[in-house]
Parts: C-alpha cells; sequence; structure tokens
C-alpha cells in the first residue's frame, strides 16, 4: 500500500482509492498517473486542505492477480488479519471526500451511485458535467456504503477492464475523476429529501444464436442456420448503455446488457 499526502490551502480532506480488487489494474494505473500530473494536483490543493493517494491497497489480490484479499472479512473484497483494512477504514474515517475506482468486464465509463437518500444530488451532479451514471440498491460492505454509514461524500468510479489495463478507458476514466474532484462537491449532501430513483436495467435476449455487436450500441443476433432473429433498437430508444455482454454465442434470457434509465 502506497499512501502519498498532500497538504493544500483549501476546504476539506479528499480521498482518492485504487487498488482495493487485485485485479482490477486500470483503476490503479488511473490514479498513478493522476498523481504525476503536477498541474492536476496543484488545482486540488486549492480546493482541498489534505489531499490523499492511496494507491494499490490490495497487494496480495495485485500481485496474484486475483480479485480477493488474503483473508474473510469483506469491505469491497478487502480481507484480513493484516492492518490493511485498518488503514483503509482509517482513511476514510478522517476524509471528507472519498473517490474510489474501480473496473467492471466490458462496461462504459460511469459513477455507480447507491439509491439512498441522497441518489437525486449524485444524478444531478454527474448529469451537470456530463456524466454517465448507472443507480442500484448498493451493498452493505462497500466502500461506499461504508463512507455513507459516515456522513461522507463519496463516488465509485467505474472503467473497463479486468486483469488488464485498457488505455481508452484509462483515459476516460481519469477524465472523469477530474472532473469530480476539481468541482464543488463540498454540499452535495445538503438539502435533500428521500425520493427513489430508476435503478439499472437488464434487458435479455429472446433468441438463441450469434450475438454480433455492430459498435457499442448496436447489435443483432443471427440464428446457427444464418437467419437475422433480432436486432437491437437502442439508439432508437435513447438508451445509455453501461455493461454489454460480449458472449459469442447466447441463449434465450442471456443477458444482453444494461441501461440507465433517465
Amino acid at each position: 500500500m502506497i499512501e502519498k499526502v498532500y497538504v493544500g490551502n483549501g476546504i476539506g480532506k479528499l480521498l482518492l482509492i485504487s487498488g482495493v480488487h487485485g485485479n482490477e489494474y486500470t483503476p490503479i494505473e488511473a490514479l498513478f498517473q493522476l498523481e504525476k500530473d503536477a498541474t492536476y494536483v496543484e488545482s486540488l490543493k486549492e480546493i482541498y486542505e489534505h489531499i490523499v493517494f492511496l494507491h494499490a491497497v490490495n497487494e496480495y489480490g495485485i500481485k496474484n492477480n486475483k480479485r480477493e484479499y488474503d483473508g474473510n472479512t469483506d469491505l469491497n473484497r478487502i480481507y484480513g488479519e493484516d492492518k490493511t483494512l485498518e488503514v483503509l477504514k482509517k482513511w476514510i474515517s478522517m476524509s471528507d471526500y472519498i473517490i474510489d475506482v474501480h473496473a467492471s468486464k466490458n462496461c462504459t465509463e460511469f459513477v455507480l451511485i447507491n439509491n439512498d437518500n441522497y441518489v437525486k444530488n449524485y444524478v444531478e451532479f454527474c448529469n451537470s458535467l456530463d456524466i454517465k451514471y448507472a443507480v442500484w440498491e448498493g451493498s452493505k460492505n462497500t466502500i461506499k456504503s461504508f463512507a455513507n454509514q459516515n456522513n461522507k461524500i463519496a463516488f465509485t468510479v467505474e472503467c473497463d477492464g479486468i486483469q488488464t489495463i485498457n488505455h481508452k478507458s484509462l483515459v476516460k476514466t481519469m477524465k472523469i475523476i477530474k472532473k469530480i474532484s476539481l468541482n464543488k462537491i463540498h454540499n452535495l449532501i445538503e438539502n435533500t429529501t428521500f425520493e427513489e430513483s430508476l435503478t439499472l436495467q437488464t434487458v435479455t435476449s429472446n433468441h438463441e444464436g450469434f450475438l454480433i455487436w455492430t459498435d457499442k450500441t448496436n447489435y443483432f443476433i443471427r440464428s446457427i442456420d444464418g437467419n437475422i432473429l433480432e436486432i437491437s433498437n437502442i439508439e432508437k430508444d435513447n438508451k445509455i448503455i453501461i455493461l454489454r455482454n460480449l458472449s459469442g454465442y447466447i441463449k434465450q434470457n442471456d443477458y444482453l446488457y444494461q441501461y440507465q434509465p433517465q
């Protein structure tokens, strides 16, 4: 675990985390590159009084190309008998604003938002900066949930790639992190009332056959005897795709893609 601390002239303490899931390498590289960006770090110092880059938290998982840590207690699958979990919780507790960066397989770059009391605030914030987002019901064991329980402002940023570094996604992810951290997030969880939000929706196949994506938003399904069985209408429906199934052959009721209703 590498902890890099910078002192600024602004308000509040910012924590940026990567490497919690060991086999998610793109977030780790994103945070290293951002920290080496002197202009970016100086800009953060003008906004925050304290900035921490917490690199490569899950050293065991990283070195062994595994998602999980070596142990049996869950906080985004950071495990263990050693001090790793304690250090992670310490920094979260000491911080006011947390940006936790992760990767998923075959996804666009987006912010994952818990469907809680502050969901509308986060949705409005993302919309104002043209950041894609997905709303879900959340999990009690994530960094985001732990931060929420301690009244922190927290973002989960997702990029593409498991067990690899996706350069295109890396660049887009760094842009999202900059958008979030360089804008006013200090009052994000103030003045809100609970209101349910539409959550991430899953679309499944009506047929069995070859799944061919013609671009990131359109596909068709061809039967094994050559007939076209299904053609997408994603663009017509104006859906924002978050995750896609890139399997070559699918069966009826298999997952095709997930999208966030607007």
